[in-house]
């Protein structure tokens, strides 16, 4: 070896640097709220024909409180997963934390446990629909987190991380009723009420079932649960927390109050309704906690025998324009339109008709035949509060398509 570097150890070279600014940078490594982090003084910012959302925390309030009111006073456990159906779990449960009705946030993931803890919210944070292994749950409980059982092995489990905490460990527990998914056969309530009785480490804080949105089976379940609560009195255990009816059965379906002191709504607390038809027939007065926007990035007068809308096999009887703008399904934009209705977005004030041309990261809107002053750049507003046409429930049969926003959506939360 003469000592001078080789072509070889020049790439080498490169290479560890590349690596190196790679792991510094949160850009290249996703880090979450890069999205968010300013722009340095004098380059032009990277995002600015990409989707944005805005959330109103007075609504988010607003409708918790309006839920309470409507069903007696009850306390809400406001579901947040998800990162808060698309708006911001730690944003969202943090807006919350000082409504009076809002007894705590509901999660299924434990990350998202852990995202609330660390982001400062305050009110408590139930662990739902989640097993967990014992070095987790003790992560999860000394952090202040609730956990809700899934097996009755769980409660051995959890006996050394009582006595690491000094005292018992308040948990959950969901009785299932009839949706078949998590939680506690009815037909076990009294072997469950009977463990969890002689459980002294744990202290049983709440109840809960799901509800199926169906007259017959849903009258079913509140017998089964009425009889599971009685099970539970039965063993001398009081749960503080009994809730059951989630946003279909709060709307519909009053008779899953019965033995509750809370629910657990989800969509309705961002003023979205899991159905248009539930959201004609409502009588709460929910206000929209979001809006979505994006940007015109191309505008064009497409002439017979283009070819296609964006794919689309449309046979043009005249010239028309048509705007692209940058937002699509890899955005979490996956709605289901309604029959007969058409998407409507607003632009420059006006309402115009989204195509059927949505595909990965592009949608397609009809300006027409004339003459349009719609110009890459402008804004365009896909849902709003601003106007009822923009409402998640004004063209699309049902709205579960928010909890499905892409992460790297920026979110500012007014």
């Amino acid at each position: 070896m003469n000592g001078e570097a080789t072509e070889s150890d020049e790439v080498d070279l490169r290479r560890r640097r590349l690596t190196q600014a790679a792991l510094a940078s949160p850009v290249l490594l996703g880090t979450a709220g890069a999205a968010c982090r300013p722009t340095p003084a004098g380059e032009p910012p990277t995002d600015h024909y990409l989707p944005w959302i805005e959330a109103r925390a007075d609504a988010l309030r607003h409708n918790a409180s309006v839920i309470s009111a409507a069903t007696g006073g009850r306390r809400v456990v406001a579901v947040v997963k998800t990162n808060g159906y698309g708006l911001g779990d730690v944003e969202v449960a943090k807006a919350l934390d000082d409504v009076p009705a809002v007894w705590g946030t509901m999660v299924v993931r434990p990350a998202e446990a852990l995202r609330l803890t660390n982001g400062g919210v305050r009110k408590p944070i139930l662990l739902m629909g989640a097993r967990v292994d014992r070095p987790t749950a003790q992560t999860l409980v000394l952090r202040g987190v609730r956990l809700s059982l899934t097996s009755l092995d769980e409660i051995a489990m959890l006996a050394p991380v009582a006595r690491t905490l000094g005292r018992p460990v308040p948990v959950h527990l969901e009785i299932d009723t009839g949706y078949g998914r998590m939680g506690a056969l009815f037909s076990r309530a009294e072997e469950w009420a009977r463990a969890l009785a002689a459980a002294k480490h744990l202290l049983v804080e709440g109840l809960s079932t799901y509800y199926v949105d169906d007259d017959a089976v849903t009258a079913a379940q509140v017998e089964r649960f009425t009889t599971a609560l009685e099970r539970f009195r039965e063993a001398g255990l009081r749960p503080s927390v009994i809730h059951a009816p989630h946003s279909n059965p709060i709307l519909g379906r009053p008779e899953t109050l019965k033995g509750c002191n809370a629910t657990r709504p989800g969509l309705i607390i961002y003023g979205v309704y899991p159905s248009a038809s539930r959201k004609a027939a409502s009588q709460l007065d929910l206000r929209v906690a979001h809006r979505l926007m994006t940007r015109v990035l191309r505008v064009e007068q497409l002439a017979p025998g283009h070819g296609s809308i964006a794919g689309l096999p449309i046979e043009l009887a005249a010239p028309r324009y048509y705007a692209t703008i940058g937002i699509g399904v890899h955005d979490g934009l996956r709605y289901n339109p309604a029959r007969g209705k058409t998407k409507k977005v607003d632009i420059r004030g006006r309402l115009y008709d989204a195509t059927d041309g949505r595909n990965y990261n592009h949608m397609i809107i009809d300006l027409g035949q004339e003459a349009t002053d719609v110009t890459a750049g402008d804004v365009v507003k896909i849902f709003s509060w601003e106007r009822p046409e923009l409402h998640p429930n004004a063209d699309v049969d049902t709205a579960y398509w928010q909890a499905f926003y892409g992460p790297d959506i920026r979110r500012t939360m007014l």
